[in-house]
């Protein structure tokens, strides 16, 4: 038995079902999801794999999961769910500045407790990942017109998340406005008439930064994808032709699924740790 702990956004969640459907594939053994972690997490929309795509996870009880690693919850303050953790042999703890863990895969029993981020976990599996994150929900008719727009001209996604990032040392100042003016110029140098456009949770920073940059071009502000549709958006910029990504895993997973892109600009840094963690892929353009 193995089991992989869920938990944070969205783009993580799809990583730590990633690293499932690569054991599976592998082991062919069953592979459960421990999402106790989530029960009173408020800082996301909760679970989102099985509202969002045609998956179905199979949850590993409380007795399974003693079985590999011991956890008890209790509550703190900011409601935030935390912890006490107390890890067995069995337990493998990704170390954030060695995203890649040699030992992930093994025969023996495991618990899995990380974002699992490194492609080369995902590197034979890219065609089973892609169906397994295909888009099931009916689009409302405002998001169909726009993905019917970026379908048919030469779109150009940027996505810029501040927010939260700003608050958080490790991925502060790495998408600053520098590197999305270097982005655009270089974008506006190879696409014949870009159509950009632009999702966000900082909508009036992007009117005052981004939008002068564009100018001249057309341009379209997607800004109504909000709490539990605010993964249409993902959705939206996984058919754009070009993106201009922000080191966020909601970005990373836009840029992978989807439409084949013409190009992909990351940033050259991810976050702000020595060494430096490198998940881009390989054609990705850096800045």
């Amino acid at each position: 038995m193995k089991i992989v702990n869920i938990f944070g956004g969205l783009g993580n969640q799809m990583f730590q079902y990633a690293l499932i459907t690569a054991l599976k594939k592998k082991y062919n053994e069953e592979v459960l999801a421990d999402i106790h972690y989530m029960n009173g997490y408020d800082r996301h929309n909760g679970i989102e794999l099985e509202k969002i795509f045609p998956i179905k996870l199979e949850l590993a009880t409380r007795e399974d999961i003693k079985r590999l690693s011991f956890y008890t919850s209790t509550y703190k303050r900011h409601k935030y769910l935390k912890w006490l953790h107390i890890r067995k042999p069995s337990t493998i703890v990704e170390i954030l500045s060695k995203p890649y863990h040699g030992d992930v895969f093994t025969p023996k029993s495991r618990y899995y407790d990380g974002y699992w981020q490194d492609p080369q976990y995902y590197s034979d599996i890219r065609n089973e990942l892609s169906a397994c994150f295909t888009f099931k929900n009916p689009l409302s008719e405002k998001n169909q017109a726009a993905l019917n727009t970026i379908c048919s001209c030469p779109s150009v996604g940027i996505h810029i998340r501040r927010g939260d990032y700003l608050k958080k040392g490790r991925y502060r100042g790495i998408c600053d406005i520098d590197y999305y003016t270097k982005a655009i110029s270089l974008l506006k140098k190879r696409i014949q008439n870009p159509h950009f456009f632009l999702f966000s949770n900082d909508i009036e920073w992007c009117t005052q930064n981004i939008m002068p940059i564009i100018a001249g071009c057309e341009q379209t502000m997607i800004d109504w994808n909000t709490g539990s549709d605010s993964y249409v958006d993902m959705q939206l910029m996984s058919n754009c032709n070009s993106l201009i990504i922000a080191n966020s895993s909601f970005s990373w997973w836009a840029a992978y699924l989807g439409r084949k892109k013409d190009m992909v600009i990351a940033p050259k840094t991810w976050f702000n740790a020595k060494p430096p963690l490198r998940i881009q892929i390989e054609e990705w353009l850096l800045l």
